[in-house]
C-alpha cells in the first residue's frame, strides 16, 4: 500500500468518526422507528456507504457514483448530518419529494399549532383538551386538509353546539386541570355559580372557544403552507 493510499484512509478514518457516534442509539430516537418504520430500516444500513467507501480505497476496487459523492463530502470536510447520511443509506430518495409525515399530520399539527398562538390559556389545560379532541376527530380533519382551520371552526363549533356538550367538554378541561397540578378541579355544575377560583368555567370556556372561532375566519394562516 502506497504512502498516498495509507495517508488517505487515515484522513478518512477520522473523519467519519463522528458519522459513527452518530449511529447510538440517543441519536436514533425509539418514537422516530414508531412514526417512521423506514428510518429504522435506514439507521441500520447508515455506516454501509462508509464501509463501502473504506473497502474501495483498500483494496483498490472502483467505487460507485453514491459512494464517490460520499467520499468527496468527507473529504472537503463538509458536515455529515444524520439526515443526509440516512438518506444515502435509504437510496436517496427517502428525503425527497413527499414529505414521510402524513398530510393529516401535517393538518393536526397546523391547527395545534395555530390553537397555542391564538387561544390565550394560561394553565394550558383547555389548548391541551382541545388539541386531543383535534386528534380524535380525524374524520373532520381529513375533509380539510388544505385548509386544516376549516375543520377546527367545525370541530369547536360541535363542542358550542349545545349546553350539554359544552358542559362535558368543560368537565374534560377542569378534570385535565387536576391532573396536570394535581388538585381537586372546581366542577361547575349546570345552574350553579361558579366558585371563585375557577379558571374553565362553562361561561369562560364558551367565550374562549367562541374568540377563538371568530379568528379562524379571519385568519391568514387558513391554508396550510
Amino acid at each position: 500500500m502506497t504512502p498516498a493510499r495509507t495517508a488517505r484512509i487515515e484522513t478518512l478514518r477520522g473523519m467519519v468518526n463522528s458519522l459513527y457516534n452518530q449511529c447510538s442509539a440517543p441519536c436514533v430516537p425509539s418514537q422516530w422507528h414508531a412514526c417512521y418504520p423506514w428510518m429504522q430500516h435506514a439507521s441500520n444500513r447508515i455506516c454501509e456507504p462508509i464501509r463501502s467507501i473504506m473497502d474501495g480505497v483498500i483494496g483498490g476496487g472502483r467505487m460507485g457514483d453514491r459512494d464517490k459523492e460520499v467520499e468527496k463530502e468527507i473529504l472537503s470536510q463538509q458536515k455529515f448530518t444524520m439526515a443526509g447520511a440516512i438518506g444515502r443509506a435509504a437510496g436517496g430518495g427517502v428525503m425527497r419529494g413527499a414529505s414521510p409525515v402524513s398530510r393529516q399530520k401535517q393538518a393536526i399539527n397546523h391547527i395545534e399549532a395555530y390553537i397555542r398562538n391564538n387561544c390565550p390559556d394560561p394553565s394550558g389545560a383547555l389548548n391541551s383538551v382541545l388539541a386531543r379532541r383535534v386528534k380524535n376527530s380525524t374524520p373532520t380533519v381529513e375533509k380539510q386538509l388544505e385548509q386544516p382551520l376549516l375543520a377546527l371552526a367545525e370541530i369547536i363549533q360541535t363542542i358550542l353546539a349545545s349546553e350539554s356538550a359544552l358542559f362535558e367538554f368543560v368537565r374534560q378541561v377542569d378534570l385535565h386541570w387536576g391532573e396536570m397540578y394535581q388538585e381537586r378541579p372546581h366542577f361547575q355544575q349546570p345552574g350553579q355559580t361558579p366558585h371563585s377560583e375557577d379558571e374553565y368555567t362553562h361561561n369562560s370556556v364558551r367565550e374562549s372557544l367562541l374568540a377563538l372561532l371568530e379568528k379562524t375566519k379571519t385568519s391568514n394562516q387558513a391554508k396550510m403552507p
